[in-house]
């Protein structure tokens, strides 16, 4: 099996090895579950959250995005997020969310994103294209 949220921290942490704190930006399913704030606390990084009202703010631009009719509301609420993740000290982003990845424009370009969706499919189109199985053994075995 492949594991998207410890690709998506190998990441982060293979760019930034010294980072302290990363924002996430997800739905507020994703954020319930904690797996992303497990996975980062296991390798010390805090993880953190837009604030209760943005959240608020970012779960209505992922609903109106899912319709097919986005534009200039939803990416405003995903730069609120990202500033005031920024100003509260995140270093890189994760993006954890496919109705975001949409909308990625809007990021602030002063941190670095990284989109949870892309990396696994950019994992397995180069797991896929080494036409063996080591690799996919390699992942299976570090998700164990």
């Amino acid at each position: 099996m492949i594991d998207m949220i410890e690709l998506t921290v190998d990441a982060v942490l293979r760019e930034n090895p010294s980072i302290d704190t990363a924002g996430l930006l997800a739905s507020k399913a994703v954020l319930q579950t904690d797996l992303y704030m497990k996975r980062f606390q296991e390798r010390g990084v805090d993880l953190i959250y837009p604030q209760i009202k943005l959240q608020a703010e970012l779960m209505t631009a992922i609903r109106t995005i899912k319709t097919g009719n986005y534009g200039t509301t939803e990416r405003n609420a995903l730069r609120s997020c990202t500033q005031n993740l920024l100003a509260r000290g995140a270093e890189a982003l994760i993006i954890a969310c496919t109705e975001l990845s949409i909308i990625a424009d809007a990021l602030n370009p002063e941190l670095k994103a990284y989109d949870s969706a892309q990396i696994l499919a950019e994992t397995v189109v180069r797991i896929a294209s080494e036409g063996n199985q080591g690799s996919l053994r390699m992942c299976n075995e570090r998700s164990k």
